[in-house]
């Protein structure tokens, strides 16, 4: 699957998102292999094929490969 593939899986996904429901209750954390870093608030996590893919209910969806990351981590914060 190439990105644009991942996309529009992740756009199929995330209308199907609710927000203000349980499905945003994670901080995400990424780090990529050069070091650098992204915290998201307030998000969702789905692992698909050889993306990762996070939902925001603030800055929408984003999508990464998985070996350009060093590690993917998710905390569950708010029941």
């Amino acid at each position: 699957m190439n990105y644009k593939e991942a996309q529009k899986k992740a756009t199929e996904i995330d209308n199907n998102l609710t927000i203000g429901g349980n499905n945003f209750n994670r901080i995400v954390h990424v780090v990529h292999q050069d070091g650098s870093t992204m915290l998201f608030h307030y998000a969702h996590v789905e692992d698909y094929d050889t993306w990762w893919f996070v939902f925001t209910e603030h800055t929408g969806w984003h999508v990464f490969a998985k070996e350009d990351l060093e590690w993917l981590h998710q905390y569950n914060w708010r029941t």
